[in-house]
């Protein structure tokens, strides 16, 4: 059996390894999907949609520094779900994203600064967590993870302080890069999303 499904919210996120720690950068998800029942309690699904993405500094704690990464993604999930046929579906899985905006902001003024926008990496694959709370069989809120397996950024360079072009291994500039083996290997989106989700039942 097929069912479908919309589901849409709010998303906070930064890029792990960056200098700029905290879940600040606002956005929105909006998906639609399929579910295909294996078994009463077995889905897969297929969902197709609009994330956004990025890093952002504190605005408040220092304005002549503040760096606001934006990136906007078409995006593509495969989930596992289970169902316990009451209130809760768990859901993991892998999704694909195609960069489809890009911006870099930085200073008191929140300047776009254009030039660099080459360093973002097009493409991202990421694993999926999360869980879906039923208040009625048509009315859900869904709670998820994203973890980035693919690299935010092109291999090099890597941005500066002052929006300039810095090799790999910087230390100084907004991303950790070169601080530990760990970080030398990439930067990588976070996100955690809170969405209502409307399923299509008889």
């Amino acid at each position: 059996m097929f069912t479908g499904y919309v589901s849409g919210g709010v998303a906070v996120g930064q890029i792990s390894g960056d200098l700029m720690a905290g879940f600040r950068k606002l956005g929105t998800d909006v998906f639609v999907g399929t579910e295909l029942h294996w078994t009463e309690n077995f889905h897969n699904s297929v969902e197709l949609g609009y994330a956004m993405r990025g890093s952002q500094s504190n605005y408040t704690l220092d304005a002549s520094a503040f760096r606001k990464f934006t990136m906007d993604y078409a995006q593509a999930n495969v989930l596992f779900t289970y169902f316990d046929q009451r209130v809760t579906m768990f859901h993991i899985g892998i999704g694909y994203s195609q960069l489809v905006r890009s911006s870099y902001k930085a200073g008191i003024n929140k300047t776009e600064i254009n030039a660099n926008q080459n360093i973002f990496a097009g493409q991202d694959w990421s694993i999926i967590a999360g869980v879906t709370f039923l208040f009625k069989p048509k009315h859900g809120l869904t709670l998820r993870t994203q973890y980035s397996l693919s690299n935010a950024f092109q291999d090099e360079p890597y941005f500066n302080y002052y929006g300039n072009l810095a090799p790999v291994g910087t230390s100084s500039g907004n991303f950790a890069a070169g601080q530990s083996r760990a970080r030398k290997s990439g930067l990588y989106h976070q996100a955690i999303s809170l969405r209502y989700t409307y399923r299509f039942l008889k």
